[in-house]
């Protein structure tokens, strides 16, 4: 038999919004919608209860700053309704894909809940993390087109993932949507987002580092070679994370652009590639580059995304990547479509258009969605940034093996009157790894990575007319750098 419930007021409360909110208002405002929709709620209902213990309300979505999960207490002994329904028994429980109960109850409308047409904001996948659709990290309002973003959004009849995520959904941002709101007991504080962790050999270990570029620009870029030193540029900047810069002076690794031409792929690359990928917060996306190729690979979403730049800094969900890919089993081949590749990234038309990625998302079905393509073509006038993976260099010189000293010959007496032998000098240890060079793992793979040789840092170089994204992580000038537009399933 199930554990007895604990005491309600020891349980944490999530309900359902009568209000319907903007999705251009920001989390910060979702929240205090959150707090002020259980404070005037009926005496009766739980969370009015909960607002008069001193509990404030967090908005369950999903940005680029804080996650669904993240709003969730980590003490969370049980979840229940508005009307006091069990729904979970823990943090892990309420993001393990399903509910012990539908959470379709207002705060002050329990005996009529909502129909199952409901529709709620969250921006969120069903284990808590990032959507592809957060409406521009809840800044837009536009409508449903080429230049705006969509929403995400769940079910509150669903007793399934859909509760959270319901994916096969794909809305405009330009209509308002109700939350779901999560208590905040007093001594859980504020929800505080996490900070990245310094990115250390000790951290990713021989795991090669992807990163989204903070720069963005239009389809007129260049090609492939551009994109590559601009990948190398940025992993060698001041602000880039140390490992980063590291690796970037080695000989034994290169920053590429996953992005093609008519004549220039990836594919071949990464083909051979079994070592793992993190992104720069050190998350695991996969543990074998090589597999993010394959577009049958995964029955559950990738353990994280590439969904943070060079810097270390999230980049919002909504973000697209310069690709110029194809579909299936030819994802990194060179184009065969000049409608792929702004011709050859040679134009920022905006009746030209090339295929994208999203490497922030982590759709289960498809690596195609990771380098590209996202169903819709984008317009080769829009901003958009890059993908770049740090990769072994095909061409680096062999690292030396370490040379041991030579062994001096046992010393013996000289006879009294013979003459002294001139003393020969022992030469000390050398021949390792030079200074500023790279080791070898177990595996014989390059690990580390030191000063000396290498891609050469572009320090103050822009190539491609690159446009530094703001600090919050959007684009600074041009068009929309989006996730969004067309038809589709909603994973577009």
């Amino acid at each position: 038999p199930p554990p007895p419930q604990p005491p309600l007021d020891q349980c944490h409360v999530l309900f359902t919004s009568k209000t319907r909110v903007a999705m251009s208002s920001g989390v910060v405002a979702y929240d205090a919608a959150c707090t002020a929709e259980a404070a005037a709620a009926a005496g009766s209902s739980v969370a009015r209860m909960a607002a008069d213990r001193g509990s404030t309300f967090a908005a369950l979505v999903s940005s680029s700053t804080r996650t669904a999960r993240d709003a969730v207490p980590d003490d969370l002994k049980c979840l229940v309704s508005a009307t006091g329904t069990p729904l979970a028994t823990c943090k892990d429980d309420v993001f393990d894909g399903s509910l012990d109960a539908r959470v379709a109850e207002h705060d002050g409308y329990t005996a009529v809940p909502p129909p199952s047409n409901t529709y709620i904001a969250t921006g969120a996948m069903f284990d808590g993390g990032r959507n592809l659709k957060t409406c521009n990290d809840w800044t837009d309002n536009g409508g449903y087109s080429e230049t705006v973003y969509r929403v995400g959004t769940a079910k509150p009849y669903d007793l399934g993932r859909g509760w959270l995520d319901y994916r096969l959904t794909n809305f405009p941002c330009d209509s308002q949507y109700q939350l779901l709101c999560i208590e905040r007991k007093p001594g859980d504080g504020a929800v505080t987002p996490p900070v990245a962790p310094p990115l250390t050999d000790a951290l990713v270990g021989n795991c090669l580092v992807w990163f989204v570029s903070s720069t963005s620009f239009a389809g007129d870029f260049g090609g492939p070679a551009v994109a590559d030193a601009q990948c190398a540029s940025l992993a060698a900047a001041p602000a880039a994370a140390e490992l980063l810069k590291a690796r970037a002076a080695s000989s034994q690794r290169i920053f590429k652009a996953l992005v093609v031409d008519a004549t220039s792929g990836f594919r071949d690359l990464l083909l051979g590639v079994d070592r793992c990928v993190v992104n720069t917060w050190g998350e695991v996306v996969h543990t074998r580059a090589s597999a993010l190729l394959e577009t049958a690979n995964y029955a559950l979403p990738l353990p994280a995304g590439i969904d943070a730049d060079e810097q270390q800094r999230r980049v919002p969900s909504d973000v697209y990547t310069w690709s110029g890919s194809q579909w299936a089993n030819t994802v990194g081949d060179v184009a065969t479509d000049a409608g792929y590749t702004c011709a050859d990234w040679s134009s920022s038309d905006a009746a030209s258009t090339a295929n994208v990625g999203a490497p922030a998302l982590r759709d289960p079905r498809t690596a195609m969605f990771q380098f590209g393509v996202i169903p819709d073509a984008r317009a080769c006038s829009l901003q958009h940034r890059v993908l770049c993976a740090e990769l072994p260099n095909p061409n680096a010189p062999a690292t030396p093996p370490p040379t041991a000293a030579p062994t001096a010959s046992p010393t013996t007496a000289a006879p009294t009157a013979a003459p002294v032998a001139p003393s020969v000098a022992v030469p000390s240890s050398g021949g390792g790894v030079p200074s500023g060079g790279v080791g070898v793992g177990d595996d014989g793979a390059p690990s580390g990575g030191g000063g000396g040789g290498g891609v050469p840092s572009a320090a103050g170089a822009a190539p491609m007319g690159a446009t530094p994204a703001a600090d919050d992580g959007q684009v600074g000038g041009g068009s929309a750098d989006v996730v969004g537009g067309g038809g589709g399933d909603g994973d577009g």
